[in-house]
């Protein structure tokens, strides 16, 4: 899924779900993104998160 930013400077924005996508993947969690024209929820299940 691939969620373009409206705002006017469209380089600097957009970026942060990639980043939250790799970290969720990367601590074996699941991302479920749904969106309509109004609104976006993002929903994270992490399952291996160490404590420090």
């Amino acid at each position: 899924m691939n969620i373009r930013s409206t705002k006017a400077d469209q380089r600097i924005h957009g970026l942060g779900l990639s980043s939250i996508r790799q970290e969720v993947e990367r601590c074996g969690g699941l991302l479920e993104l749904s969106y309509d024209d109004r609104r976006f929820q993002l929903e994270i299940v992490l399952f291996r998160i160490k404590r420090l």
